[in-house]
């Protein structure tokens, strides 16, 4: 979500007088190593994009299976590279496209079970021993991530979250001025800080670009919970377009979010 103090920079930027984005990244469902699954969702049937590792060594049991949302223009070409470095890096990545979900309005109680559906689904395929688990995503998805692991009832096997320039506040649903640097209020809407104090021992691990006008990490201030703030120097809300680099460290931000003395917390089923 964007602050509305931010939109008359913002505008600059879209029109180009400022370097930094990337071009847009066309999304390939064609890969055979991504496939569409439809799972029965409380918010109604829903496609989620599958990733699972091909290395042998990581495709029976994965380092982590990973809820990856996207922003609010839906999953597209960003989050599937995203998507596709980590899997190779041997990570199941579950891609949510947040957007299309939020077409209408929903509430904590559904996005927790849903997200409970998703990690599930992926999770029962391990048996006994199923990899553990971690939410996050990009800006919107970041945001949902939080109320969904630091609501009442948290997904099942979480240890963890990968969050990706969030805003301060998010919503329940998706307006047009929630794309415009306008930060959502009223009712149906949210403040991270809000959970900041519900997340237990879970680690999270929140990414900002310097020159980001549209990600907060003021919430960050309230974290009870173990977290880790990583800056990405000279980067926008794109991260250069989810550049090699950037890949490379946000591999680096996973290995901290699953250590804890060679062991991730667990959060149990409540």
């Amino acid at each position: 979500m964007m602050k509305s103090a931010r939109a008359v920079l913002l505008w600059i930027l879209c029109l180009g007088l400022v370097a930094g984005f990337g071009s847009p990244l066309a999304a390939d469902s064609t890969q055979p190593d991504r496939v569409e699954i439809t799972l029965h969702l409380k918010r109604g049937d829903f496609i989620v994009h599958r990733y699972v590792p091909g290395d042998p060594k990581f495709a029976q049991h994965p380092l982590a299976v990973i809820i990856f949302g996207s922003g609010d223009g839906g999953f597209d070409g960003w989050e599937d590279r995203v998507c596709h470095a980590l899997q190779a890096a041997g990570y199941e990545m579950l891609g949510f496209d947040c957007a299309l979900y939020a077409k209408t309005d929903f509430d904590l109680e559904t996005l927790q079970a849903d997200t409970n559906t998703i990690a599930q689904n992926s999770l029962a395929s391990y048996g006994d021993h199923p990899p553990p688990l971690i939410d996050g995503g990009w800006s919107m998805g970041a945001e949902l991530a939080v109320p969904a692991a630091g609501g009442p009832h948290p997904p099942t096997g979480l240890v963890g979250l990968l969050l990706i320039s969030p805003g301060d506040r998010g919503r329940y649903g998706l307006r047009d001025a929630d794309r415009w640097d306008v930060s959502p209020t009223g009712p149906g809407t949210f403040g991270l800080k809000d959970f900041a104090h519900n997340l237990g021992k879970l680690h999270v691990a929140q990414w900002d670009g310097n020159l980001d006008l549209l990600g907060s990490k003021d919430w960050l201030s309230f974290l009870t919970a173990p977290h880790k703030a990583y800056d990405f120097s000279w980067g926008m809300h794109d991260y250069d377009g989810a550049s090699d680099h950037f890949l490379s460290l946000l591999k680096d931000s996973l290995q901290w979010v699953l250590s804890l003395d060679g062991k991730a917390e667990v959060v149990k089923k409540s």
